[in-house]
């Protein structure tokens, strides 16, 4: 018998004999993988379909800096912005920030619509160090504003040097922030004379917090952590801490503050133009005439702010013919200052106020009887005048207890860190 091929379903089928399998059951079994091809293909198409309707062009970003002689609105015009958008961008920004202060060198980051030729959808400018301008289209298709503090990252900072010239000259040199140094300097000025107790070759170490961007790339120096002098065979650590006041101030190794009850001069970089004591007064002088100087005369430019010898309250200011407009401060513990000759008060200041150590309550000027711009600073103790150059004033603040006890800690971790970033 002569036997046939079959042709079914795209492929040959054995002879139906030779297989022993009957036609009928090979045509539909034939057809059911036909059918299960066909679904297969079909998913496979519905599934890149999805795909492919779901794939949307990205938004695109410029990022421009700014050019001297740059302004927002050109900015934003040469990019293709519509007119009428750049006038509503600009009144948006505007009750925020004044778009003129726009400065050469800035960034801004301005995102477009993929599918909509210049058609803006946010912006992003840095105003400052620490905070950014956003501008963001709302669904009604006006825009807001909104000023974001820049996310920063703190890091601890740690550098060890030899005086050279001076602390300042050589910290600088040496990559310490003229802000840390000069918070170090002020505290070791109630303990350090740095006119009379520096000598060349000695030691200093400071470590401070520094703020970075996302990049790493800094931003701001912050507050001073710890810091030493080592001045011939002695050594003065202090370390900042935070205590139940919520006030940072700074301390010795025992927790003794080096802040003390008052300031033995009012005035940064001070120099003596008159002591304490017995002198040749410049009004009364002829043939020889004395009294007796119950302040300190600090030599300073007009216009040098002066600041309260400690926390007090403000007991008077005025003029008369002698001090000129003056303050009066009344401390604690018996203590009361004056601030003489001032050209100018302080904002605000007025009877009753509290003022706090180092707050700025008026500015050297030379009114009164005065020769030339200074500050005249009289230290009273129970009414009696004292020389602020040679009283011994006590610690601002002493530890004790349980406050103690977590300065302690708190100084622990600071020596340890300060080692693993100096032996790096």
């Amino acid at each position: 018998m002569k036997v046939k091929n079959f042709f079914i379903g795209g492929r040959f089928l054995l002879p139906a004999l030779a297989a022993g399998i009957p036609i009928a059951v090979l045509v539909i079994a034939s057809l059911s993988v036909s059918s299960q091809q066909a679904a297969a293909v079909s998913a496979v198409e519905q599934v890149n379909a999805v795909t492919h309707k779901a794939v949307k062009p990205k938004p695109v970003v410029r990022t421009m800096e700014v050019q001297k002689g740059d302004s927002l609105s050109q900015i934003l015009l040469n990019l293709g912005v519509n007119q009428n958008e750049v006038l509503g961008i600009i009144t948006t920004i505007s009750k925020k920030f004044d778009p003129t202060r726009l400065q050469p060198g800035q960034k801004i980051s301005l995102t477009f619509d993929p599918e909509v030729p210049f058609y803006l959808l946010s912006m992003v400018f840095q105003i400052d160090s620490l905070h950014d301008l956003t501008v963001t289209r709302s669904e009604n298709q006006s825009f807001t504003a909104a000023i974001r503090m820049r996310p920063m990252f703190i890091r601890d900072r740690a550098v060890t040097g030899t005086i050279n010239n001076s602390l300042y000259t050589d910290g600088m040199s040496d990559g310490v922030p003229a802000s840390v140094l000069m918070e170090m300097i002020d505290m070791y000025g109630f303990e350090v004379d740095f006119q009379r107790d520096i000598s060349h070759g000695d030691r200093f170490a400071i470590m401070w917090q520094q703020f970075d961007d996302a990049d790493g790339k800094p931003i701001q120096p912050g507050d001073l952590v710890m810091g030493q002098l080592k001045l011939n065979d002695s050594t003065l650590s202090i370390y900042g801490f935070t205590g139940s006041s919520g006030r940072t101030n700074y301390f010795d190794a025992a927790g003794r503050s080096l802040r003390k009850a008052l300031l033995k001069a009012p005035v940064r970089y001070p120099y003596i133009t008159s002591p304490f004591g017995w002198r040749v007064n410049p009004f009364l002088g002829v043939g020889g005439a004395t009294d007796f100087h119950r302040g300190v005369d600090f030599g300073a430019m007009p216009g040098t702010p002066i600041f309260a010898g400690g926390d007090g309250v403000v007991e008077f200011f005025g003029y008369d013919s002698i001090y000129g407009d003056h303050v009066w401060l009344k401390h604690v513990n018996g203590y009361e200052s004056l601030y003489a000759h001032m050209e100018a008060y302080a904002r605000g200041l007025h009877v009753g106020e509290h003022v706090y150590q180092g707050q700025v309550i008026g500015f050297v000027g030379s009114t009164g009887e005065a020769t030339g711009p200074h500050v005249h600073y009289e230290v009273h103790l129970w009414g009696r005048a004292v020389n602020p150059e040679t009283l011994n004033f006590p610690p601002q603040q002493i530890l004790k207890g349980p406050e103690l006890n977590a300065f302690l800690i708190h100084k622990d971790r600071i020596v340890q860190k300060f080692q693993e970033l100096t032996s790096r």
